[in-house]
């Protein structure tokens, strides 16, 4: 995607998706490389941890979107002013800055 592979800009992956990731690939509904955590470094990503106030935003947004995941990636870009890319339509009605995949 462009604006990720802009080296002027610092992207960051969040701990959660990594979690969603693996939490679906153990369902056997994606299939994902081994080793996640390298893939992400590879590709020169930050690393976002899940903080408490990622949490404790995301327990108090409206129920716009039910998934958990997608509620903590929602209260993470709020929370550290960051842009989302997502192709999920559901998380565009949070008020968050979004970057549509085209998906």
């Amino acid at each position: 995607m462009w604006e990720i592979g802009n080296p002027q800009n610092e992207v960051f992956f969040s701990a959660i998706s990594c979690y969603e990731m693996e939490f679906k690939r153990n369902l056997g509904k994606l299939r994902t490389p081994d080793n996640l955590e390298n893939l992400v470094a590879s590709q020169g990503f930050w690393p976002l941890p899940v903080t408490i106030s990622h949490a404790e935003l995301a327990g108090r947004l409206p129920m716009h979107h039910r998934d958990p995941f997608d509620r903590i990636i929602v209260a993470q870009a709020m929370t550290e002013n960051f842009i989302l890319i997502t192709g999920d339509a559901n998380i565009r009605r949070f008020d968050v800055p979004e970057l549509p995949t085209g998906v």
